[in-house]
């Protein structure tokens, strides 16, 4: 079931997820409720909130999630999702720079910051973290990346002339990148370029030592690791010593 969450303001539309959430759930609750606010405010901001009893969406209630998503795609301003459900908070992840809206996973013990968040000014919301992808090469044939908060589509462009310099110079590069500050893409063409680039320049990456600051990264690390020629491994923050010691092992 669906039910609507009170004391957060008119262009919040605040909900929580429990037991089994069906197709009626999102027909004779959250929809109207989105239409409502739609029609008093420009912009929107969503509260979804998933407990511990949650048992799962039925096909049509999922496919409803996704319409309400995409039909109103512009005026989607911030989304909060609260659960501690992994295969949810990595799918917001991960889809997330499919809405142009800042996007944020939390705890369910985060509720109140994230009411917090969904609330806030957009100046207060984020962290300092560097705008841009940047890489140094450290030592013979080692390249350190750098991620910023939102990976963009031209990041790539730049990577690629550097980690050819060095592939050039050494024949294979192993990869230190720290995406401890990374919380994703910033839209769909920036996601098809960073695959490109792996696609592209896998087959000279000797290694790649992950340093994740998010459990979706691990998943995807360790999902894509199959599929890729070098050999990587995940450290966590504060384990770049770590981290830099295996590449050269």
């Amino acid at each position: 079931m669906i039910e609507l969450q009170s004391n957060l303001p008119a262009n919040v539309v605040a909900i929580a997820c429990r037991g089994q959430v069906t197709k009626a759930d999102y027909e004779t609750v959250l929809i109207p409720a989105v239409d409502r606010a739609l029609a008093a405010n420009r912009k929107l901001r969503l509260y979804y909130q998933i407990g511990a009893d949650f048992i799962g969406f039925d096909p049509g209630a999922m496919w409803d999630d996704f319409k309400v998503g995409m039909e109103h795609l512009t005026r989607w301003e911030r989304v909060a999702v609260v659960t501690d459900i992994d295969w949810i908070k990595q799918s917001t992840r991960l889809f997330g720079f499919l809405i142009p809206a800042d996007t944020k996973s939390f705890a369910l013990s985060e509720a109140a910051e994230a009411r917090a968040w969904i609330v806030a000014e957009a100046a207060t919301v984020k962290q300092a973290s560097p705008d841009r992808l940047s890489a140094e090469v450290i030592a013979p044939g080692t390249l350190k990346i750098i991620a910023p908060e939102k990976l963009k589509a031209d990041d790539f462009d730049g990577m690629a002339t550097q980690f050819d310099a060095v592939a050039l110079q050494h024949g294979q590069v192993k990869l230190l990148i720290d995406g401890s500050a990374c919380d994703g893409w910033d839209s769909l063409k920036a996601f098809e370029h960073h695959m490109g680039f792996v696609h592209s320049h896998q087959a000279k990456a000797a290694r790649i030592a992950l340093i994740a600051g998010h459990h979706w990264q691990r998943w995807l690390a360790s999902t894509i690791g199959t599929l890729l020629h070098p050999k990587i491994k995940v450290f966590d923050k504060g384990e770049g010593a770590k981290a830099l010691r295996w590449l050269e092992e």
